[in-house]
């Protein structure tokens, strides 16, 4: 034996390095206490997670893909985390999208497991985050997620006093890639811009004169509601046309004519209402006539409760109001045109435009 090098040891055949004796001799240690030490690359190791998929259940993995666009303009987005905040909710068994019953798993672009009690199946709420006026476009949305976004529903599912947006979400159909180690679940959510407008009376202007008192006289009003922004836009939640006279035979209400933004065909379209279509009239000092738009947030996905602005068209919406009067002489009633909204958080508010109108006495 060379005592001259200590990194030597003699062995049969011949020296060999000592450290690499010191590792046989740990290897042999470790085997016989039924471990062996990993190797150190600078972190702590993380465990490989499972994915299992038995007879077409994936449990594993999930990577949530949320991407946000406007619906009346295309090129403007809105990021996740940031504009949007949405929660990933577990509720095993459940059927249908239920209104309590949800277990939180994560938020936004957060990987999360699912399991196979899950059966493909996980909900999702999504809201825009505050300071960010942002109407979820519920049936834009569920359009755009064909397969994967099957159910919705309008509930207070965590009981904090406020309906939320629910959605049941399937990933049955979407494979694993070669090679991923989780499933990507693309979501795509549409939105429009909440902007409340500001009312003005159009036509025929501040003061009207009804000529003819003894006869039918029909006038048409032009209420403006005007936003300071191009693509945004007020969900409807009731339209009142507000007399301050309770004598209703001095006027009739012949049509109201309303536009109203369709997403479908991305353009406006009017809509008539008639005294046939009043929800509820309110008589006392006033005559309010009601027309229910939206319930709540949830009516943003029926047809005919969007008012909106659009880039290449105008910064305004008109409504029409078609009145024939009978005034007695010397009257004067003023008429006024409310609209309504909800705001983004399902507060109510309104925006008005009045106009008096006066009867000139007996004709010359």
């Amino acid at each position: 034996m060379n005592l001259h090098n200590p990194n030597l040891i003699q062995a049969r055949g011949g020296a060999v390095p000592l450290i690499y004796a010191i590792a046989a001799i740990m290897l042999t240690a470790g085997a016989f206490l039924g471990f062996v030490y990993p190797a150190i690359t600078g972190g702590p190791l993380i465990p490989t997670s499972q994915v299992t998929v038995v007879d077409g259940v994936y449990a594993g993995p999930i990577t949530p893909r949320m991407a946000h666009q406007d619906i009346l303009s295309a090129s403007t987005t809105f990021n996740e985390g940031a504009n949007v905040q949405t929660k990933w909710l577990r509720c095993t068994g459940c059927v249908g999208v239920p209104s309590s019953g949800y277990q939180l798993m994560t938020t936004g672009n957060s990987t999360f497991s699912s399991l196979a009690q899950d059966n493909n199946i996980v909900f999702i709420t999504t809201e825009g985050r505050t300071g960010d006026t942002l109407y979820l476009g519920v049936k834009e949305t569920l359009d755009s997620n064909p397969g994967i976004l099957q159910q919705y529903s309008y509930a207070d599912y965590d009981n904090d006093g406020v309906e939320d947006h629910l959605f049941r979400v399937s990933f049955q159909n979407i494979a694993l890639a070669g090679g991923q180690t989780t499933l990507d679940l693309p979501v795509n959510g549409r939105w429009y811009q909440f902007e409340a407008s500001t009312g003005a009376t159009q036509e025929p202007g501040a003061f009207l004169v009804n000529v003819g008192n003894a006869q039918n006289n029909t006038q048409v009003f032009r209420f403006r509601y005007t936003s300071s922004n191009f693509d945004t836009a007020m969900l409807v939640r009731e339209f009142h046309l507000v007399f301050n006279s309770s004598n209703t035979g001095q006027w009739s209400i012949d049509k109201i004519v309303m536009p109203f933004f369709n997403s479908a065909t991305q353009s406006f379209q009017d809509i008539e209402l008639t005294s046939t279509d009043v929800s509820e009239t309110v008589l006392s000092t006033n005559s309010t006539y009601k027309f229910f738009m939206a319930d709540d947030l949830s009516g943003i996905q029926n047809p005919n409760t969007i008012m909106a602005t659009k880039t290449g068209g105008t910064k305004y919406n008109d409504i029409l109001v078609y009145v024939t009067w009978t005034l007695a002489e010397n009257e004067s009633v003023t008429i006024a045109s409310k609209i309504k909204v909800w705001t983004d958080d399902q507060i109510e508010t309104h925006v008005q435009a009045e106009i008096a109108v006066h009867d000139e006495g007996p004709l010359a």
